[in-house]
């Protein structure tokens, strides 16, 4: 997860940037051909977009930003209803700055 150069964990203005998440290298132990898995990009107000994933190839997403807090990524099994991989956020600059 990236916005320009910053990526997951760091500080940067939204101002007029796009969040690129890019998910890959499921582990072995969470890949099963018969689940179903989900994207959810959260901010200060919760989940704000979700969408399926393929989990045997890599998914690139693209999301227009607005001026909140931070926004993360959770990867869940939606066939066991179980959260696998919860991303760190990034930090929008311009909301500590004021």
């Amino acid at each position: 997860m990236c916005i320009d150069d910053c990526r997951m964990g760091g500080l940067c203005s939204f101002e007029d940037k796009r969040l690129i998440v890019a998910v890959e290298n499921f582990h072995s132990s969470i890949k099963k051909k018969d689940h179903t898995y989900r994207l959810d990009l959260i901010n200060e107000d919760g989940v704000v977009c979700s969408q399926e994933i393929d989990c045997s190839q890599p998914t690139y997403c693209s999301f227009d930003i607005k001026n909140c807090k931070f926004y993360r990524v959770e990867i869940f099994d939606t066939t066991d209803d179980l959260r696998i991989a919860v991303g760190n956020p990034i930090w929008n600059a311009d909301q500590f700055n004021s």
